[in-house]
């Protein structure tokens, strides 16, 4: 029970990441159809839902904790604990701060499946939308595209 409060934060942050890039890159897929950024869009899906998370997460680990050095490889900031607790911290935002920091590479390793599945999604969805009657009736009409 101790460790709910940091899971349910994860699983959030991860679902979070997975619906605001996921849902540009669908409707950036969609609108671009068969365009270089269709392309890199499905490629991109396909590898997130090919490749297992663990192994996400084992390659951001490598690349950007131990190569790079961008982000910590272990270790956990809560976001809710008292600055006075947090080694370098003088202020709640940067106990924020430094939480973010160390829940970045679990998010991303945790939401990529997810978000290479709602791309999908939201790119076929998309694609049958626009091609629908109505969207040729606008078109006729002269409505921009923009606004389709």
């Amino acid at each position: 029970i101790l460790r709910l409060p940091v899971t349910l934060l994860l699983m959030l942050s991860a679902f979070a990441f997975a619906i605001v890039t996921a849902i540009p890159l669908g409707v950036i897929s969609a609108k671009r159809r068969n365009e270089p950024a269709d392309h890199v869009s499905r490629i991109i899906s396909l590898i997130g839902v090919s490749t297992p998370s663990f192994w996400i997460g084992l390659v951001l680990i490598i690349v950007f904790a131990f190569h790079l050095g961008w982000f910590p490889a272990r270790g956990l900031v809560l976001p809710w604990e008292s600055p006075a607790n947090v080694r370098g911290a003088a202020t709640q935002v940067e106990v924020i701060r430094q939480s973010a920091h160390h829940l970045f590479l679990p998010m991303i390793g945790l939401g990529t499946l997810q978000m290479a599945q709602i791309t999908r999604i939201e790119r076929s969805s998309m694609v049958d939308s626009l091609q629908g009657e109505y969207v040729k009736l606008a078109r006729a009409y002269g409505v921009p595209e923009s606004t389709i």
